[in-house]
């Protein structure tokens, strides 16, 4: 398996090392690593509690979502490099704001920290929207399911060291500046070094360049193209949005709230917190890798309904059983079939479009990811005030599920139609 990968690399495109090299610095900062285990908790240090995190999340997450739709339409007419290279810079716009959060006056802070959220996640949804088609087309079709699910174990494994990273550095800063882990500093000096990292991948993407040569179309794409069919493809856009808008309900819910859940509900230390979730994303890195040998086994389509069911079903030992034990096995089975089912869902979704319309086919599918991750921050804070956090889990498993069956209804129609044509 690993020699097929090695080959698969050494035959790419320079522009594929590249862009594992953004992802990887991002993964580690800004996208998953130090943030995603110190964010919410620097939130909570501030003052705050479980609904003002939601509130937060949910608004940046909007933002995000409409950042999507704005990236895919920029990405069609201004083109996939300069709209990611511009997402890179807003990015670091929005981590060089976190850190001065605790220098705001207390009644302006949660609007602070929802501009900072708000400006980097709109800065992620203009590079990760175009990051995917300019990989794509950078990658020939041989290789391209080897390609995708390497990008998502590079951006897994960046995300492990990361959460160790922002597990481990609070309590360094804290010793340092002599204050316990209840204070705001410790997370806001860690949380400093994140625009140092993203800056090393703006200039990493600037050594990018517009790919020649590879512009091939896969048999459906050309098709497409060729019958003029762009219009009737707005609908399979809009339908695999809403497919994606139910798939990743679940894990909007426990990557949210899980660092709260363990903080607040477990009393669990902010190390191991970030132990958890480098747990999780070291898991997910051989389970990416296992990605293309499950779907050339299931197909592209069955690989993406299974790992969907399969994360609705690791939701229950999360929403259930009251342990940090079970809360992190349950966080590791929606990081593992998550990543099983991200890669193969992209490219499903870029290739069922002409290369004109994946931009926008991208865009959506990011838009429709950010409102799911909005929905589940705004009401799952009130939810878990209100009813606590296994109804919210349970909820979002619940969803997830739905988002299974109404995509493998799509994968029989289509395949009912391929039948009669």
């Amino acid at each position: 398996m690993l020699t097929g990968y090695r080959q698969s690399l050494r035959g790419s495109h320079r522009n594929v090392l590249l862009l594992f090299s953004v992802s990887a610095l991002l993964s580690f900062s800004a996208d998953g690593g130090i943030n995603t285990v110190l964010f919410n908790l620097y939130i909570l240090r501030l003052g705050f509690g479980p609904d003002t995190v939601g509130l937060i999340n949910g608004v940046a997450t909007l933002f995000w979502a409409s950042g999507s739709l704005l990236a895919g339409w920029l990405g069609t007419v201004w083109g996939v490099r300069k709209t990611a290279l511009a997402g890179l810079l807003l990015t670091l716009v929005g981590a060089v704001l976190v850190p001065a959060a605790g220098s705001v006056p207390f009644a302006q802070r949660v609007a602070w920290l929802a501009l900072c959220a708000l400006v980097g996640y709109i800065g992620l949804s203009l590079y990760f929207v175009n990051a995917l088609p300019y990989l794509l087309q950078v990658t020939d079709v041989k290789n391209r399911s080897n390609i995708f699910a390497a990008a998502a174990a590079v951006s897994a494994t960046a995300m492990v060291a990361g959460g160790l990273t922002g597990g481990v550095l609070p309590g360094l800063f804290a010793s340092a500046l002599g204050v316990t882990m209840t204070s705001p500093e410790p997370y806001r000096w860690t949380l400093a070094l994140v625009p140092l990292f993203v800056f090393a991948a703006v200039l990493v993407f600037m050594q990018t360049r517009d790919p020649a040569g590879h512009a091939e179309q896969g048999a459906a794409v050309a098709e497409a193209e060729a019958g003029g069919t762009f219009g009737a493809m707005y609908g399979t856009i809009a339908l695999l949005g809403f497919v994606r808008f139910l798939q990743v309900a679940a894990l909007g819910g426990g990557l949210t709230f899980f660092n709260v859940y363990m903080d607040t509900e477990l009393a669990v230390p902010t190390f191991w917190v970030g132990v958890a979730l480098a747990g999780a994303r070291l898991a997910a890195v051989p389970a990416a890798l296992l990605g293309p040998a499950i779907s050339r086994r299931l197909g592209l389509g069955n690989t993406v309904v299974v790992a969907s069911v399969l994360v609705a079903v690791f939701v229950l030992p999360l929403a259930l059983v009251h342990t940090p034990l079970a809360a992190t096995a349950g966080l590791i089975g929606l990081m593992v079939f998550s990543n099983i089912r991200y890669p193969a869902f992209n490219i499903y979704m870029l290739e069922v479009v002409p290369a004109k319309l994946r931009p926008m086919m991208s865009g959506v599918n990011e838009m429709a990811a950010g409102l799911s991750f909005a929905v589940v921050a705004l009401v799952g804070g009130v939810v878990i005030v209100r009813y606590g956090y296994p109804i919210m889990f349970l909820a979002g498993g619940a969803i997830t599920l739905l988002g299974s069956f109404v995509f493998a209804v799509v994968l029989r129609r289509r395949a009912f139609a391929a039948q009669l044509e």
